[in-house]
């Protein structure tokens, strides 16, 4: 049985009612696995992975923030958007990802995307793999240190901004760009989105705001 015949048997079981509360927490949750499968399947095979698992991270964080307007994708103008409250993705030609619910109105979004002219400084960047490496071993150097306790790291770039090395990495992933574009303040800070682009991704990433760090990767209690 194909897994999309599947997905249709479990939603007509799941319909009919005749299931306890335990099986129909179980059979939500077979489906959603089963359609997540089907969707990355199908961006695999569409030569699209790499934006469909940093888009991936973006929903889950999306989901977990609890607000229902960033609780999946979006079209809009033939583009398709992924948000989590901290960063956005826009996808220049849309692929296989989980919708809204179809009674949630989007975020209007496109005036984001508009005001990105304004960040003139650019900042060149590790490589995907170079930042994975890092931050790897800095997870690794962390437990041995601190146990299991949560930390996130930073990216510092030098002479600009501080950025969650996690979110940098999704983006990198996405993009493969190799610079960032910023801009500061009146006052020199780095306050406004930041953002990283190709020519199947942009993805908009907010500075942390830090003080006295050197360049490099930095550990923060979570």
């Amino acid at each position: 049985m194909k897994k999309t015949e599947l997905v249709a048997l479990l939603e007509n079981i799941k319909a009919c009612g005749e299931v306890n509360f335990l099986s129909y927490g179980a059979l939500c949750q077979a489906i959603e696995d089963l359609n997540a499968e089907i969707r990355a399947e199908n961006n695999r095979l569409s030569g699209s992975s790499n934006i469909a698992a940093a888009a991936a991270s973006i929903l889950k964080g999306g989901k977990a923030s609890g607000n229902r307007s960033i609780s999946g994708s979006w079209i809009m103008d033939g583009k398709q958007y992924v948000c989590d409250g901290h960063r956005i993705m826009e996808i220049l030609q849309p692929i296989d990802l989980e919708p809204l619910p179809e009674d949630v109105k989007p975020l209007d979004v496109k005036k984001i995307f508009a005001d990105l002219g304004d960040n003139q400084e650019v900042f060149q960047l590790p490589t995907y793999s170079e930042l994975k490496s890092m931050v790897q071993k800095a997870r690794a150097a962390w437990r041995l240190e601190n146990g299991r306790r949560k930390v996130r790291f930073l990216f510092q770039i030098e002479n600009g901004p501080a950025l969650n090395a996690e979110y940098l990495l999704d983006a990198l992933r996405a993009t493969g760009a190799d610079s960032l574009r910023a801009a500061r303040n009146n006052k020199g800070k780095f306050v406004g989105p930041c953002f990283l682009e190709s020519d199947a991704a942009r993805v908009i990433l907010l500075p942390v705001n830090v003080q006295g760090r050197s360049a490099g990767l930095h550990s923060i209690a979570a």
